[in-house]
């Protein structure tokens, strides 16, 4: 398969499957992308790197943060990094964690890349940004291309860098509860990928997180995962028989054919890793649901009976 027709099958991904394609058509445009694949191709300029790198492009166009294209087993991509987060904030990159760079710390403020101030690579490069609000802008793909940056260090010194782009390393999973005052607990979470990992921390916390006044769930870094290895910990912000008030918000599936095989291939690898009871529950509820509705577009499942099920086994508050 070449690269054209690899494209064409993303293409089709999100034209047809992608739960954004109602509301976001005609966003993109894969013509231009397609001619400049063709383009690379009989020039034989094209290579798996460059190719990641141009259907990144093209999702940026319907500004969803959950969205990213990954060459898997290859070895002729090397995803690279610049070492360390930003957040904006008035116009200034604050450093709010560092890897593997190690030429400045948490802190460091960046006010300027290749020359040009933050506000105005704001204006310029808004769709890279993925994200109206300043900050919870991402600026990696800025970062990764360009060639320099100032920065102010904690010596209010202004230093002109190079970026050095690093191999990625990978980033061990931060489960963590801890005391950070005799009324505050933090928990950390920096994803739900390891359920009964973070259950049986909860578990272990059960005395600290009933006799704290306060708790911070701090996940301002989690990378996702099951969303229900977070659920032993919601019933600590519940009194006894209390439930949420919010309504229940409508939630419609895309059952398109491709759809219902991945659900049902993701659901049969999550069953062999967890015990969670919670979330082979909802494995279970998916997979009916799924199949009950394959290629019949948008479907709103009926939650209803399952959450009822849970809060009836004191999810909503003990």
């Amino acid at each position: 398969m070449n690269y054209v027709n690899i494209f064409a099958e993303i293409v089709s991904i999100m034209h047809q499957d992608y739960a954004g394609y109602e509301e976001k058509k005609g966003w993109d445009n894969p013509d231009y992308f397609t001619e400049k694949i063709e383009r690379l191709e009989t020039s034989e300029l094209m290579t798996p790197q460059l190719f990641a790198e141009i259907v990144n492009e093209y999702l940026v166009s319907f500004q969803d943060r959950h969205m990213y294209f990954h060459l898997h087993n290859s070895e002729k991509v090397e995803v690279k990094t610049c070492g360390f987060f930003v957040r904006n904030y008035e116009d200034t990159l604050y450093v709010t964690e560092v890897y593997e760079e190690n030429r400045f710390g948490k802190g460091a403020r960046i006010v300027s890349v290749d020359g040009q101030s933050i506000s105005s690579i704001r204006k310029q490069q808004r769709a890279m940004l993925r994200e109206s609000h300043p900050e919870r802008e991402e600026w990696d793909e800025i970062l990764n291309k360009a060639k320099y940056f100032e920065l102010i260090n904690e010596n209010e010194d202004v230093v002109k860098l190079e970026l050095n782009l690093y191999r990625r390393t990978p980033k061990k999973s931060t489960y963590d509860i801890r005391s950070i005052n005799e009324d505050t607990l933090l928990v950390t979470l920096s994803d739900f990928g390891d359920t009964d990992r973070i259950v049986n921390l909860i578990e272990k916390h059960k005395d600290d997180l009933l006799a704290s006044k306060n708790v911070i769930v701090d996940v301002r870094h989690n990378s996702g995962g099951n969303a229900h290895a977070g659920n032993s910990l919601v019933r600590y912000f519940y009194k006894k028989g209390e439930k949420p008030s919010s309504e229940l918000k409508v939630r419609e599936f895309n059952c398109s054919d491709r759809n219902v095989e991945l659900f049902l291939k993701s659901a049969e690898k999550v069953r062999s890793s967890t015990d969670d009871e919670d979330t082979l529950k909802m494995l279970e509820f998916g997979e009916n649901q799924f199949k009950t509705y394959r290629n019949q577009g948008f479907v709103a499942f009926d939650f209803i009976g399952l959450l009822l099920c849970k809060c009836r086994r004191g999810i909503c508050g003990d």
